[in-house]
């Protein structure tokens, strides 16, 4: 996943915040995940269109964590979604 990719949650998929627990639900699949920690907050950030590199600066700011650190960390959460047909990522 370049920095240039574009990651935009898919239509279909329905999300609930619990106490900072963030429910979804794959109508796609009929498949239930929960996400939590630093989750919730991509989460929010791509229901627009988000270059990986501009997710990576949001949270690298706002959680004080070093920008290498919050690129891995990034790029393994955008392709488990990416995996589970939550997000569509595209050049």
């Amino acid at each position: 996943m370049t920095a240039k990719r574009v990651a935009v949650r898919k239509s279909g998929v329905l999300s609930a915040d619990l106490d900072g627990t963030t429910m979804i639900l794959n109508l796609g699949n009929r498949s239930y995940y929960t996400m939590a920690g630093v989750g919730p907050r991509v989460w929010e950030l791509v229901q627009e269109p988000r270059d990986v590199a501009g997710l990576v600066d949001c949270i690298a700011t706002e959680y004080n964590v070093e920008w290498e650190r919050a690129e891995k960390d990034i790029r393994d959460f955008l392709a488990d979604l990416d995996r589970n047909g939550l997000i569509d990522c595209e050049y």
